[in-house]
């Protein structure tokens, strides 16, 4: 059975209604439901003279299920389709993989343990396309989100961007909230600042050049997470730019429960113990709590009074992982294995 057939159109030939959050409105409120968009409707910065194609797509799985069918079938239906998709898998039992795929997508098994550098760097190497898009198996973009992503590295705007995620219709106020605060709807490249929204970016749906990628030795190996922290301070440090770009939407969103929030901000407090000397002078104190502040001003606004107690229990949750995480060397590795979500890492 074709995976495209598998995945419902919409995915394949939708647009996210990305204006429908501005700055105005309540990140709880929006119902960011897709909505159909002609073909040869993309952006003018998008029509250059040099060809979009070229670029190859790296996805980590294991398990992808529906979502990852889903992906599959958007990106056989963007408006410039890649060279190839490049799947690295983990050994997934779910069957998501079984089905016969599109001619473009390889699936290869992930050599070694699983991390999330090393197994983007793995899938690097096995393309040869000049623009690298990182994504992950759960993320599922409009239909040109990828001629609006790479735009930039083609216009030589920037050397690297990263899209805009949206939260799924179903996704709760939190994580509505979470999707605005981290991805608002205003584009902007990396200022020289030292604050930690400067070195911000998510392989959830990225895009790098690959002759930048290989000179600065692909992503970090040595943390647990947040790869793409480390090699965004590593891309800028070297001059080269970063660029946000909101009109590339892809929905990707987590309704996390609170032992995963708390599993997620201790391995969050790992890495930033791991990765102390890489962040050097980037200002980490402050964020949270400007997160939580702009978090409850929102529910009490907008009423949303039943959800503080969770907003509560989830900030308390992040706040202890966090504060654990960055102790990890003090701790037994069955303990780590225990809080840690990331369990295949403590070995």
């Amino acid at each position: 059975m074709n995976l495209v057939s598998q995945a419902p159109s919409s995915h394949a030939t939708t647009y996210l209604k990305l204006s429908a959050i501005n700055a105005d409105t309540s990140p709880f409120l929006v119902n960011e439901q897709p909505t159909s968009l002609p073909a040869n409707d993309v952006p003018d910065r998008a029509r250059t003279s040099d060809s979009p194609s070229g670029y190859a797509v790296i996805i980590p799985t294991l398990n992808g299920g529906t979502r990852l069918r889903q992906l599959i079938g958007a990106l056989t239906g963007q408006t410039t389709p890649p060279s190839v998709v490049m799947v690295i898998d983990s050994g997934s039992t779910d069957g998501a993989l079984d089905d016969p795929l599109p001619a473009k997508v390889q699936v290869t098994q992930l050599r070694g343990p699983f991390n999330h550098g090393a197994v983007r760097n793995q899938g690097a190497a096995l393309t040869s396309a000049a623009i690298l898009v990182f994504m992950t198996q759960d993320a599922v973009p409009a239909n040109d989100a990828m001629e609006r992503l790479i735009s930039p590295l083609l216009r030589g705007e920037a050397e690297a961007a990263y899209a805009r995620q949206l939260p799924r219709p179903a996704a709760s106020p939190l994580e509505r909230f979470a999707r605005h605060y981290n991805y608002p709807p205003t584009s902007h490249a990396k200022a020289q600042q030292v604050e930690v929204r400067r070195v911000f970016f998510s392989n959830a749906c990225s895009a790098i050049k690959r002759s930048v990628f290989e000179e600065l030795g692909g992503f970090p190996t040595h943390t647990i997470m947040n790869e793409d922290m480390l090699f965004a301070r590593r891309l800028l440090d070297a001059g080269y730019r970063i660029r946000y770009v909101p009109d590339s939407g892809v929905e990707h969103s987590h309704d996390y429960s609170l032992r995963q929030t708390f599993e997620r901000y201790f391995d969050i407090g790992v890495f930033l113990s791991q990765a102390e000397r890489e962040l050097g002078d980037v200002q980490l104190s402050g964020e949270g709590a400007r997160y939580a502040a702009k978090l409850f001003t929102g529910l009490v606004r907008d009423r949303h009074y039943a959800w503080m107690p969770m907003a509560m229990a989830e900030t308390l949750a992040k706040a202890v992982g966090v504060f654990l995480g960055k102790k990890h060397r003090y701790l037994p590795i069955a303990v780590k294995r225990t809080l840690s979500m990331h369990k295949a890492f403590w070995r």
